[in-house]
């Protein structure tokens, strides 16, 4: 049996554009990544990938390589544990991510007192 090429006398669209066009659009609006300073208070510690992963006791390097590119943001949890391994403030670690959250919030500046 041949399959329909057409719906009620509409052609069915090529999947595959759509489906691409999909993707492309998915990509460019889910990279963005998010500004953090992990890799740098890393190297400064002098710590590796791994190091930070098992002091966290994750079993792999995975998720420490997103969240130092950007890709992904630690819950609260592990950016306290990265804030006491780093000692350093979570407002350090995302000083960046702050200050657009903070203009985002506060347009015409932070409000006084």
């Amino acid at each position: 049996m041949k399959p329909r090429d057409h719906t009620r006398g509409f052609p069915l669209p090529d999947f595959r554009i759509v489906y691409a066009c999909e993707v492309i659009f998915i990509m460019k609006y889910s990279q963005r990544k998010t500004p953090s300073r992990l890799w740098k208070h890393r190297k400064r510690q002098r710590l590796k990938q791994i190091d930070i992963a098992k002091k966290l006791g994750l079993t792999s390097t995975a998720m420490i390589s997103r969240w130092e590119r950007g890709l992904a943001v630690p819950n609260l949890e592990y950016a306290l544990k990265l804030s006491l391994i780093y000692q350093a403030m979570v407002n350090d670690l995302y000083h960046d991510l702050l200050l657009e959250y903070q203009k985002e919030l506060f347009p015409n500046g932070m409000p006084e007192k």
